[in-house]
């Protein structure tokens, strides 16, 4: 290598560097100018508002944690699926269940949870593990599907809310 490659090679180099030098000034981080008088009130009342939010959610967790601990739940190996949905329209939001109490069988439970207590106001068990929830056109229903064990799935069962309790759809 010539001594003018060497001086070309420094160059670019020098080049390089000052344009990184130069990237990261501009993107270094920038002061802002603090919130006053009726911004500053707005953004601590969202954040106070947010801390309630949360503080009241972590509590129904707790209350629905305590719950699920306790007699609600002696029968249930596992739980498939948990679902809140309001279900009287009382503005609190109801667990609606699908569990495992044993090998090829389900269940579904539905737990109204008031303050910090909850009662089971439906238990029914399947004797088919193919249980499940859904909500169609703003009904919940629940879904059974035998088992058949030459043909696969079997007759489909669907249980209705009626505003009480789930019926049998006839």
């Amino acid at each position: 290598m010539g001594k003018k490659q060497i001086i070309d090679i420094y160059r670019i180099t020098i080049l390089f560097l000052m344009l990184f030098f130069i990237c990261g000034c501009s993107t270094a981080e920038k002061k802002t100018m603090p919130l006053t008088g009726p911004q500053q009130e707005k953004v601590e009342k969202r954040k106070s508002a947010v801390k309630q939010d949360m503080n009241v959610e972590k509590n129904k967790i707790a209350a629905v944690k305590k719950i699920v601990k306790k007699k609600l739940t002696w029968d249930v190996i596992t739980f498939r699926d948990l679902q809140q949905i309001d279900l009287d329209n009382d503005g609190e939001k109801d667990i609606v269940a699908v569990y495992v109490p044993s090998l090829n069988c389900s269940g579904v439970k539905v737990i109204k949870v008031t303050k910090h207590k909850g009662e089971v106001v439906f238990n029914k068990t399947f004797m088919t593990p193919n249980a499940k929830i859904e909500i169609k056109n703003g009904v919940p229903m629940i879904i059974i599907r035998d088992i058949n064990l030459f043909a696969g799935l079997g007759a489909k069962k669907i249980y209705l809310w009626n505003g009480n309790t789930f019926v049998l759809k006839q």
